[in-house]
């Protein structure tokens, strides 16, 4: 046996009471090294079937409670606590404030395709960020593209999509809305096509697409289509300069499946929440980690140029592991959701939505909790930085003021949405 097996043995067996259903998806297939088996089915449906072997804590683990979210106890919107008048949450803004904007009036979801029933097919509509009705449906631009992930793509209104057909490529495409939501015609990005489709890790499909606030950086995460063999490369995280139209690539390694994009404001700096690219073929969401990497960073393998934030390290196993995060707007805070099981109680605390800092991954502190789920919502910016959108892929969306700490539930929640752009 060797070093890293005897490593891996000891880690698991020292962890094993903080391993649940959800953080052991997809560890069989990924032993075995079917990445494709592996990856959580795409069928854009509310809950993620568990292990057999661990069915007991799933029944547990996988109840249909409502999703309620909360301010922390003791704070209520509009208040502040010392750590942002000293240099906190603020400190992640340009002059340590956050912008007086507001948000945007309308967001762009994806959604599953409303006659395909194609568990890849998915649809673009235009969401009122208030309301939280759909006013338009926005066309694919050929026949047989589905789309697959959005991003906002610097202000007024303007988003980046990524689309995928049959072939192993995905295409990119830009457009604005109007002041009354209204689409444009989508048109080809200066990139308009890369290799391999988007990575739809971590759960929900949420952020392999980015776009800084400036509109000069779109990165991207696409994996390969072909079976991977044990140690190789399986895809690679890209960032496209889109004046210059070029693009610089970083292959990472099974277990690694980056998802959550998200870039500074100037798209000189990218997060991403990821497994380690180690080129072992084990995979746990307990190995989650916010990693950061230099846009301007020499290609070449993604272990050798990003560094981890905070999170899971290799390879011990995290008993509180991050899902989603974004980052700041001068990338020194990121905000993450992360979720904590409890050997104690046998059960999953409260998702967590905190700022930490991305310097030494130190918690700034607890921005709101999301009782009695499962999974935490998914959450992307807006191009100020200031509001959050959160989903949890079906008949719950949120606006989340990071000011003022407010959350607001919109009353027409959009179904099943899978990823949006605001």
């Amino acid at each position: 046996m060797t070093a890293l097996e005897d490593r891996l043995r000891d880690a698991f067996r020292a962890d094993a009471e903080t391993i649940s259903p959800r953080a052991l998806r997809g560890l069989p297939a990924a032993v075995t090294g079917d990445r494709k088996a592996a990856a959580r089915p795409r069928s854009r449906g509310r809950i993620l079937v568990p292990l057999a072997a661990a069915a007991s804590v799933a029944a547990v683990a996988l109840g249909s409670a409502l999703v309620v979210p909360r301010v922390l106890a003791g704070q209520h919107p509009g208040q502040h606590d010392r750590s942002d008048r000293s240099g906190g949450l603020a400190a992640g803004y340009p002059g340590g404030r956050m912008p007086g904007t507001a948000p945007p009036r309308y967001f762009v979801a994806i959604v599953p395709h409303p006659t395909r029933t194609n568990g890849d097919a998915g649809a673009m509509v235009v969401v009122n960020a208030t309301t939280g009705k759909i006013t338009a449906p926005i066309a694919p631009p050929a026949p047989g593209q589905d789309a697959e992930a959005v991003a906002a793509l610097g202000g007024g209104q303007t988003f980046v999509a990524a689309m995928t057909g049959r072939r192993c490529d995905t295409w990119f495409y830009r457009f604005r809305l109007t002041a009354s939501g209204r689409p444009t015609a989508l048109t080809p990005l200066s990139v308009p096509e890369v290799a391999g489709r988007l990575e739809i890790a971590p759960d929900p499909d949420a952020g392999p697409l980015a776009a800084s606030a400036n509109g000069r950086v779109v990165a991207y995460s696409a994996a390969s289509c072909a079976r991977v063999q044990a140690g190789r490369f399986r895809g690679q995280v890209g960032v496209i300069d889109v004046a210059r139209a070029a693009v610089t690539t970083w292959p990472f390694k099974y277990p690694a499946s980056p998802g959550s994009l998200s870039l500074s404001a100037d798209g000189s700096l990218l997060a991403m929440v990821s497994n380690p690219s180690t080129g072992t073929r084990f995979a746990t969401d307990g190995f989650n980690a916010v990693w950061l990497l230099r846009t301007d960073s020499a290609a070449g393998p993604l272990a050798d140029h990003y560094r981890r934030a905070f999170g899971a390290r290799w390879p011990k196993v995290a008993n509180r592991f991050p899902e989603y995060a974004v980052l700041s707007p001068n990338g020194r805070v990121v905000v993450a959701v992360s979720t904590r099981y409890s050997t104690a109680d046998r059960k999953w605390l409260a998702d967590v939505l905190a700022a930490y800092r991305t310097g030494d991954g130190r918690r700034i502190r607890v921005l709101a909790r999301f009782d009695g789920v499962t999974q935490g919502p998914a959450v992307t910016a807006d191009p100020s930085g200031r509001y959050l959108l959160g989903y949890f892929l079906a008949d719950r969306v949120w606006r989340i003021d990071l000011a003022t700490g407010r959350i607001t539930t919109l009353p027409a929640a959009v179904p099943e949405l899978i990823d949006a752009g605001w």
